[in-house]
């Protein structure tokens, strides 16, 4: 743009040594093709903005086509052509509005093609005039004539250069509205204690998601010594697993406190929290990398640790798929990669709580940790986790309540509210709403008694 400016500047005084005129001609051509450019711009940034919902489905249903498990519903419920179908709307109506605006401009251009014409005839009969009157030698009139021509040339440039500004400056402001956006106000910066000693406390707790009035949790209490063991049981959408995000600091309460040895979680630097919590959620990541990169992911400090990413795998019990894979640890877990291997869904699990247990963490979630193992592997993974969690403060969510008999307390939500606390033997025997639940699936393991033969 500064050499725009100086080769501008310096037509602009060829043309005024020889007539005042001449760079007057330049005047509305800079102001028509600014304001021209400057629309532009803003109406590129506008389309832009607007096109984001459409774009974003487009690149969602471009994933899809990508995804194994998605490729395999789409034979089994044949919904390929729907997809492509949806995708092709979408990207005719994204097409249509950039032809449209594409078409805007078009005339846009052409309008200011004919302003820089009519400047140009302006400044030739300018410059003949000045020939008749003896002003400018016909020497002097070529080279005028170029001035004039690249005048008006580095007018366009400068003034659509100045449009792309404007349009990227819009971009850049969002961008720099979102980084200058605190990602968790109100946070301290008290370190996590290195080890806990008293444990977790949660006072009256209630939260709900910003922008809607329900509320998710209300009202929760009870405390966590060190070393704790607890189970969170209740039925889908009882504010389970959003209650462990709050422990884990990823939600804040909208009402109470979540106390770490007696330090309210606002005043505890955050990435200090982090480094000190672990968790393996329902939804875990099934990362298309190595191995080592999988496991590795749960502390990057380790990643070059084959010792601790394989005795991390073994306290998942998934020692064994190492054994299978033909890179060990450097193998690709993903058939789109060259060698790459691909794993069950228990196997994936395994690797899940092996990333989460590789972390030397003082709290432990791990939301319906066997969700994918057949019974035999849970059986032996509740073995190992009843080893792996000793002394670790671990919070566990499970719909099979038989779990609970591993933890030292059993929290029962409905509703968003604790329904029952105690200890698994203490619910059963108060046989109230835990124990009706646990006998209502206890009876599809327990074997039917066949009816007598009648005589």
């Amino acid at each position: 743009m500064a050499g725009i400016g100086v080769a501008l500047a310096g037509y602009t005084l060829v043309l005024g040594h020889s007539h005042w005129t001449l760079p007057a001609i330049l005047i509305p051509m800079l102001l028509v093709t600014y304001f021209v450019n400057m629309r532009w711009g803003y109406q590129r940034f506008r389309m832009v903005v607007g096109q984001t919902e459409a774009q974003r489905e487009l690149s969602y249903i471009e994933t899809l086509f990508s995804s194994a498990p998605t490729v395999r519903e789409m034979r089994i419920f044949d919904t390929a052509a729907h997809l492509i179908n949806q995708w092709a709307v979408l990207a005719r109506q994204v097409s249509r509005e950039r032809f449209r605006l594409g078409l805007a401009q078009g005339r846009g251009r052409f309008g200011v093609d004919g302003i820089a014409g009519v400047a140009t005839s302006i400044g030739t009969m300018t410059l003949l005039w000045l020939i008749f009157d003896g002003k400018v030698t016909l020497g002097n009139y070529v080279a005028l004539s170029v001035a004039v021509s690249g005048a008006l040339s580095e007018v366009r440039s400068l003034t659509q250069l100045l449009g792309q500004l404007l349009e990227q400056t819009l971009f850049a402001r969002d961008f720099f509205d979102l980084l200058d956006t605190p990602p968790e106000p109100g946070r301290g910066t008290l370190p996590f204690p290195k080890r806990l000693q008293l444990g977790v406390s949660v006072q009256n707790l209630s939260f709900a998601y910003p922008g809607s009035g329900r509320q998710v949790l209300t009202d929760i209490s009870f405390e966590v010594a060190r070393g704790e063991r607890v189970a969170i049981v209740g039925e889908n959408g009882s504010g389970k697993s959003t209650l462990v995000k709050c422990i884990l600091g990823l939600y804040l309460p909208t009402q109470g406190t979540i106390q770490y040895d007696g330090h309210d979680l606002h005043s505890i630097d955050p990435a200090s929290l982090r480094q000190r919590v672990t968790a393996v959620f329902q939804d875990f990541v099934q990362y298309a990398a190595s191995l080592r990169e999988n496991v590795g992911y749960g502390d990057l400090r380790l990643i070059d640790d084959d010792f601790r990413l394989k005795e991390a795998l073994a306290l998942a019990d998934g020692h064994q798929i190492v054994a299978k894979l033909h890179l060990g640890l450097d193998t690709k877990l993903a058939r789109f990669w060259s060698g790459g291997a691909e794993l069950s869904g228990g196997e994936w699990q395994r690797v899940a709580v092996a990333r989460a247990l590789l972390r030397d963490a003082e709290i432990i979630v791990l939301d319906e940790p066997t969700a994918a193992l057949d019974p035999k592997a849970e059986a032996s993974f509740f073995e190992q986790l009843a080893r792996v969690t000793e002394g670790r403060t671990t919070f566990f969510i499970s719909h099979r309540l038989h779990m609970a008999r591993l933890a030292d307390r059993v929290i029962l939500l409905q509703g968003g509210r604790i329904a029952e606390m105690g200890t698994h033997e203490s619910l059963l025997a108060r046989n109230g709403v835990y124990a009706q639940l646990y006998r209502m699936q206890a009876k599809w393991y327990q074997p039917e008694v066949p009816a007598p033969a009648r005589s």
